[in-house]
């Protein structure tokens, strides 16, 4: 990850830097960078998915069932309009088409909105789907536009989250349906990845705080963390708020459980499952206008 030189003190600055980031530093989820496929492909599209539902599988869905389906009710977003906050490189624009929802995507990047328009046309599935540059911040839709909001780890990243949320709640209809991810403060990563790296890498000695360190491995320019009083809080104007923790693989646990966790699967996958799902990194939020 690039040295973002982070100034909390900075705030008008935020979001110009958040763009700038992420127009830079896309959502391909090709960690290693050795993705040897030619950018904007069928391919190309096709394993940026792979690689991210396979992730999101322990979570998400089960076995042999539409991808996100434990989290977004598709059957029910036919012929609706679904607004997305984050587009990315259009994976969640892909499930939404193709379960005939009304869909329009919006991010930050010009680099997202074009690369999500591409794959809605070269996979034909751009006949009611669109992605537009927009800062969730400042939403140029009418009061009551939406019947679903959907948002996979992005308003966190925003200067000004409050604001999203609020914008959120005017172009939601009455009765309609929001439901985020955001990180979670109260996780083993932000307290006992962040302890090692402040600690045994010695990035106390730089950085003033544990939520400094945590900026220094976390994705984005900014990124916010809540705990579930703190997102309940976020969302008090609405109704039936749920929050929820999730997450997969392996969490920062003790030194040596990941070596001990691919040696010992078995003994330790349900260990992982049950810490994944009370101290994951992803806070999941549900709520209703």
């Amino acid at each position: 990850m690039k040295n973002k030189n982070f100034d909390p003190f900075l705030k008008n600055k935020i979001q110009e830097n958040n763009k700038n980031w992420w127009e830079s530093n896309p959502m391909t989820y090709d960690w290693a960078g050795n993705r040897k496929i030619e950018q904007g492909t069928m391919d190309w599209y096709d394993q940026i998915d792979k690689d991210f539902f396979e992730i999101s599988k322990e979570f998400a869905h089960e076995q042999n069932t539409t991808t996100f389906s434990n989290l977004i009710e598709f059957i029910e977003l036919k012929g609706k309009k679904v607004l997305e906050i984050g587009c990315g490189m259009g994976s969640h624009a892909s499930l939404f088409a193709k379960a005939g929802a009304s869909y329009t995507g919006i991010d930050i990047t010009n680099k997202a909105v074009e690369t999500t328009n591409k794959r809605l046309e070269l996979f034909s599935i751009n006949q009611n789907a669109k992605a537009i540059q927009v800062d969730a911040e400042n939403m140029p839709f009418e009061n009551n536009t939406f019947d679903f909001v959907w948002s996979w780890g992005v308003i966190h990243h925003s200067s000004n989250t409050e604001k999203i949320v609020s914008e959120i709640y005017r172009i939601l209809k009455p009765e309609g349906v929001v439901k985020v991810m955001i990180y979670n403060k109260n996780s083993t990563r932000y307290y006992l990845h962040g302890l090692y790296q402040g600690i045994f890498k010695l990035k106390f000695l730089k950085y003033p705080s544990l939520y400094a360190v945590n900026m220094t491995f976390t994705d984005g320019y900014f990124a916010r963390h809540f705990t579930h009083y703190s997102a309940k809080k976020l969302f008090n104007n609405y109704r039936n708020v749920i929050t929820s923790v999730m997450d997969a693989g392996i969490p920062s646990f003790v030194l040596g459980w990941g070596t001990f966790s691919r040696i010992f699967p078995s003994l330790t996958n349900p260990i992982n499952r049950a810490i994944n799902k009370k101290w994951g990194w992803f806070l999941f939020i549900e709520a209703k206008k």
